[in-house]
């Protein structure tokens, strides 16, 4: 039985969370996983607080497009001299442009995997990718101009709904930030006005959220900005309702304790919907078939007016079934005829 050495490439946030249980499961199975990561938001702090082994390499390249192409080039560069004589059987991405062009000059075969499908560096993905994967609500029509071709695998749920499965929940997280159970608990994301795929959107209204929450006196809002602007833009008004975390929080256990999420971030809204939590999409992106499922499930609701929010006290949650992390990885593993370790 072939023991596979595993190269993933973490480069946002979300992606700590997605590929832990995965991670976790490949070890489990007697494989050898190699972790890299680029410093950007929280995702290094992340690493660091479920104790998963990494190597950093490179950082964000800000806002300038021109910048960002530059720190593309230089961190694929520094990737390809990391990676050349590691002999990795198999790569895994989620979005992540770097390992997808490193993997692909180096000929180690990669599956991305994805959960949005407008965003423009797929033209990149796509074609440098082995395999490509997504949940079973996306259209393929709506990919093919991406080169997606027949390397495209589906699978039913949500990755939140995998990695949320044997989650383990922190029962003190309120007291942990000093919130009081008996307020409304409301977390607001702001959007990711630094990131490409924002760039020519306007989503002046969670400006106007802000305001208007700010005024609730029932209401307590855990803010968690996406960089320094952000939350500087909040300490400095000072309100007092408003609970701005100083380093990376267990998010998961925030949303499922929470009366209210109101999020331009898909993965957070996606939590929320899978644990039961409300939650307000304020994405001012073309919408994505996971969207379009969760709305017409009733567990997602767009929010561009703010009399229309509902502030109350969270009733009997009601969440998405879960799916299994192991799914997942017999997918990987099958695909590329490996021998699997029981």
């Amino acid at each position: 039985m072939k023991k596979l050495k595993i190269w993933i490439d973490v480069t946002n946030s979300p992606h700590v969370l997605f590929f832990r249980p995965i991670i976790k499961e490949l070890e489990n199975r007697g494989h050898y996983v190699f972790v890299t990561s680029r410093d950007f938001a929280q995702t290094i702090n992340l690493l660091k607080f479920f104790n998963i082994t990494h190597k950093k390499i490179g950082k964000y390249g800000g806002k300038n497009i021109f910048m960002k192409g530059f720190a593309l080039i230089s961190r694929s560069y520094l990737l390809f001299n990391f990676v050349k004589k590691k002999k990795f059987d198999l790569a895994l991405s989620h979005n992540s442009v770097d390992i997808c062009l490193v993997s692909k000059l180096l000929k180690i075969p990669i599956i991305d995997l994805f959960d949005y499908e407008f965003a423009q560096f797929h033209h990149i993905n796509f074609r440098c990718a082995t395999k490509i994967m997504c949940p079973s609500y996306i259209n393929k029509k709506d990919l093919v101009k991406y080169g997606v071709g027949n390397k495209l695998i589906t699978y039913e749920g949500l990755k939140e709904q995998m990695y949320l499965s044997d989650y383990k929940f922190d029962p003190q997280i309120l007291s942990k930030l000093n919130i009081n159970k008996n307020r409304i608990i409301v977390v607001f994301r702001p959007p990711a006005e630094m990131s490409l795929y924002h760039k020519g959107t306007k989503n002046l209204i969670y400006l106007k959220i802000i305001n208007y929450l700010s005024k609730k006196k029932e209401v307590c809002v855990v803010y968690l900005g996406r960089d320094q602007n952000q939350i500087n833009l909040i300490k400095e008004k000072k309100y007092k309702n408003f609970i701005i975390p100083e380093t990376a929080i267990d998010a998961p256990s925030l949303i499922r304790k929470a009366d209210l999420v109101i999020s331009a971030g898909g993965t957070m809204n996606r939590e929320a919907a899978a644990l039961g939590t409300p939650v307000y999409t304020i994405l001012a992106l073309k919408k994505g078939a996971v969207d379009k499922y969760l709305i017409k499930l009733g567990l997602l609701r767009e929010l561009n007016n703010i009399k229309k929010i509902k502030l109350k006290k969270k009733n009997k949650s009601i969440s998405l079934k879960s799916t299994n992390p192991e799914v997942l990885v017999d997918i990987f593993l099958n695909f590329f005829k490996f021998d699997k370790i029981n």
